[in-house]
């Protein structure tokens, strides 16, 4: 049984292994992808900002406040987990 999400635990994926074991991993969200959606939407001063101050890979967690202010769904942008 999982445990429940709590306010320090990062945003996780669900995905199910070949194996048939379902396993969390920690989402990130690829700064090219937060980039593009922002292009898209008109506002390429944002997505210069974005380029210059965040990281390669988000972590959802750390950027909750900036996600939310831009509009941005964390789980529409997340990278695949790897396992």
């Amino acid at each position: 049984m999982a445990e429940p999400t709590g306010a320090n635990t990062p945003p996780s994926r669900s995905v199910t292994a070949p194996d048939g074991f379902t396993r969390e991993y920690p989402m990130r969200i690829a700064r090219h992808r937060i980039v593009t959606v922002l292009r898209e939407r008109g506002q390429p001063f944002r997505a210069e900002w974005v380029e210059r101050e965040l990281p390669e890979r988000v972590d959802p967690a750390k950027h909750v406040g900036l996600l939310a202010t831009l509009h941005l769904d964390p789980a529409e942008l997340a990278d695949a987990p790897s396992p």
